[in-house]
């Protein structure tokens, strides 16, 4: 049973557990726990959470490996990043219906979460990837995925799994940063209710020929297609934002832009195969004020749709 002694609390912030561990019940009145507050305690094996607690803070369970059952209240509205990575051993979650934020890596390394695919996915969001590899599937139903969250399928990783192809949900809305760098995708299809793809998402991808983006993108994060094969692309009229170096050291001859994109970062398009790579857009549009900015003096690169 846990004493009051355990604790370090602060106006309802639990701070720091300096407790044995075991079971472990939090007092009533603590509505947050604070950044690594159990963080790396390999003692602690359940958590009883109060009632009112309304956010989690960042690494607050991080690598707690004995931990084995979570049971949050309808209250809790936030989980911050890494709350509980590396929890291997967390085989029983029960979250609210509904919880307004779960940030990336807060269940990554769940391992005991996964399903019988490998895919540990909380509420939507997929965390993490203990698969073969090969042709992968992702579930429908999955909305999110999580910055990080198929690292596995990376070559540059430890002990990685090979992936050939990957099929994204029609229920997916957004993809994370890094989720498949170094891989060996050959062709990608971005679902059409995706509106954001993170930074460095397949960068590295050095076979990737061919992507279908989705066409209701917003927002393509930096460097999230550099260093790939890509020799067109047919962006939608969605597309507001292109990251900095989005598509660098590609083999595009030339790219159509849509008439509403707001920015185009540093060398989103630098170092195509042909150099007589050139930029089209209309007059008058916001995209021309965009690409003027990004051409600077290469005046050469920009081209106008008659």
């Amino acid at each position: 049973m846990s004493s009051m002694s355990d604790f370090v609390i602060e106006n309802g912030v639990l701070m720091e557990y300096v407790g044995p561990g075991g079971d472990v019940v939090i007092p009533e009145g603590v509505t947050e726990i604070g950044q690594g507050a159990f963080s790396a305690n390999e003692a602690l094996t359940g958590v009883v959470f109060p009632e009112k607690l309304a956010l989690i803070g960042r690494q607050a369970f991080l690598d707690c490996v004995n931990l084995k059952e979570v049971h949050l209240s309808g209250t809790v509205k936030t989980i911050c990043q890494s709350a509980f990575h590396g929890c291997s051993s967390l085989e029983i979650l029960e979250l609210p219906s509904y919880v307004d934020l779960i940030e990336d890596y807060a269940f990554s390394g769940c391992k005991a979460l996964s399903d019988s695919q490998g895919f540990v996915i909380v509420q939507g969001i997929l965390f993490d990837y203990f698969g073969e590899g090969g042709d992968v599937v992702v579930p429908e139903g999955v909305e999110v995925i999580a910055s990080r969250s198929l690292k596995r399928c990376d070559r540059i990783q430890r002990e990685h799994v090979d992936l050939t192809s990957i099929v994204f949900p029609q229920s997916l809305t957004r993809i994370g940063d890094s989720i498949l760098h170094h891989c060996d995708l050959e062709e990608l299809v971005i679902p059409d209710q995706v509106t954001d793809i993170g930074d460095n998402a397949f960068e590295n991808n050095r076979g990737l020929e061919k992507v279908v983006m989705s066409k209701s993108i917003v927002n393509i994060g930096n460097y999230a297609f550099t260093n790939c094969k890509i020799a067109s692309l047919t962006l939608p009229d969605s597309l507001r934002t292109i990251g900095e170096g989005a598509f660098m050291n590609n083999r595009m001859a030339k790219i159509d832009l849509p008439d509403h994109i707001e920015s185009i970062g540093k060398r989103a398009f630098d170092g195509q195969m042909y150099a007589s790579f050139s930029m089209w857009v209309n007059q008058g549009t916001t995209t021309e004020k965009a690409a003027k900015k990004y051409i600077g003096k290469r005046k050469q690169m920009l081209s106008y749709n008659t």
